[in-house]
């Protein structure tokens, strides 16, 4: 469902229209498999001033930024591949992520490696 809020435009993601597996096959990993008692999945806390930087910076800053974090904690690593396909998939346009991963980069926040026209390996980094 679309709303506008304060100009801005927002676009309900529901949790059942991510495919998991994919998006774990994409980073190499095996899919999670969650415990009877286990109902979703979160994205890991993210350390505040981090978070507040992040929050400070234009546009889908923070929209990557949640995205770094959550593939970080899901392969158990600091340096994600973000791939156009991910950012498809957590409603970010693939020109906006890329705006967006320079912002946080000029910010601090994180390294990115760009190899042509491959996916960029992003290294999140300590505040």
């Amino acid at each position: 469902m679309k709303r506008t809020i304060g100009g801005i435009i927002t676009e309900e993601v529901k949790v059942g229209s991510i495919n998991f597996a994919e998006l774990f096959r994409d980073q190499g990993l095996h899919e999670l498999k969650l415990k009877p008692t286990q109902k979703y999945l979160y994205v890991r806390t993210i350390p505040l001033p981090w978070a507040m930087k992040m929050t400070a910076l234009p546009g889908k800053s923070a929209a990557v930024g949640i995205l770094l974090w959550y593939l970080s904690g899901v392969s158990k690593n600091m340096t994600v591949k973000l791939s156009g396909v991910q950012l498809k998939r957590f409603g970010i346009q693939r020109s906006a992520g890329g705006r967006a991963l320079k912002w946080l980069e000029a910010a601090g926040l994180v390294k990115v490696m760009r190899s042509g026209n491959k996916s960029p390996r992003v290294t999140i980094l300590e505040v």
